[in-house]
């Protein structure tokens, strides 16, 4: 078989007109405009933002990207940026985290796409506890100012703030917004406004044997209670006939029970019942119960119901004749007629 070739002259003039093809194309290329954000490119020349995200090629594999926003440009997440940097819903040309620093004209007033300070009086937190107003300066930094303190609720003596802890003060340095239990040392501390036994309290706590603290009552601290039987630490139980002298657990000073007397305080005798009554006293009998006040011319002699034996309204002596001191009937301050003294 005869094979054939093309005259040389003409293999040149195929070359010539392929290269003046692609010269052609590629100027055509260069001519047409650059793609904006979000339409599809092959490469990074083909974006007005010079990034075509996604676009890679290699042997057999094409695949076609996606032009990225350009500085200034409005975007959602960093990751459409070509600069990499969302910030403030605009492409940003650096991280911009700086206090009281954005990158929208909205915020700084000057160009999107270009961190800068905010506006001066631009809200913003400058991290402390004892501002209450915080505003950014003409420089970027945010500056606050105002007084938190006193809370509501809290005494108008809690006007000092103290930074380091986070709580109020007075001037003397005792801290306010103290919790029940807490120690305390008056009552303005106290966010109950209570101090009781040197902690903060529930309640005013003032009844007579109510105190604060585990300590005296067994429960927890900061709990108004009764204070536990047996104990008297604020001294309001006095000491005395048939009483204990410290509280009883139920809110009262404790007595010597019915029948008891441990102390001694009730000597026996005719109308005393020789033990205490229950009530912090000595027990007497009743005022029917009968009884011998010594007397010769006194008769139905009773106890009074105090523990004492009285004469009754009759007595021994004659009419218009009275019974007198040394058991003698008097009458008119002589001898009645015919009476003979007691014994």
């Amino acid at each position: 078989m005869k094979s054939y070739f093309p005259p040389v002259p003409q293999v040149a003039a195929l070359l010539i007109a392929a290269v003046t093809a692609l010269t052609l194309g590629l100027r055509a290329a260069e001519a047409t405009p650059c793609k904006g954000a979000g339409a599809t490119c092959p490469t990074n020349r083909s974006c007005c933002s010079g990034l075509c995200l996604g676009a890679k090629s290699g042997g057999r594999n094409h695949v076609t990207g996606v032009c990225a926003v350009a500085q200034g440009g409005p975007c959602t997440g960093d990751g459409e940026c070509a600069s990499g940097r969302c910030v403030d819903g605009v492409c940003c040309d650096t991280a911009c985290t700086a206090p009281c620093h954005g990158c929208s004209a909205a915020k700084t007033g000057g160009t999107n796409g270009t961190c800068a300070p905010d506006t001066a009086g631009t809200a913003c937190n400058d991290g402390k506890f004892c501002t209450t107003t915080d505003a950014c300066d003409s420089s970027g930094n945010c500056v606050g100012s105002g007084n938190p303190c006193p809370l509501p609720g809290q005494s108008t003596i809690c006007s000092t703030c103290q930074e380091a802890t986070d709580s109020r003060a007075q001037s003397e340095g005792l801290t306010c917004g103290l919790g029940n239990g807490q120690a305390c040392s008056a009552s303005f501390q106290c966010t109950s406004g209570f101090c009781v036994d040197f902690v903060c309290c529930d309640a005013a706590c003032d009844g007579t044997c109510e105190a604060c603290t585990k300590a005296n009552t067994g429960a927890d601290d900061g709990t108004c209670e009764f204070v536990s039987a047996g104990l008297d630490p604020n001294e309001q139980c006095p000491t005395g006939t048939c009483l204990t002298g410290s509280c009883d657990g139920a809110g009262a000073c404790g007595k010597v029970p019915v029948g008891d007397d441990p102390n001694g305080d009730c000597p026996p005798g005719q109308c005393v019942t020789g033990s205490c009554d229950g009530a912090g006293a000595c027990g007497v009998l009743a005022d029917t119960t009968h009884c011998n006040d010594g007397m010769f011319c006194s008769q139905t002699d009773h106890c009074d119901g105090a523990g004492h034996c009285v004469g009754g309204s009759n007595n021994g002596c004659p009419m218009d004749c009275f019974c007198e001191p040394g058991d003698t009937c008097l009458q008119e301050g002589q001898p009645c007629p015919g009476v003979v003294g007691g014994p």
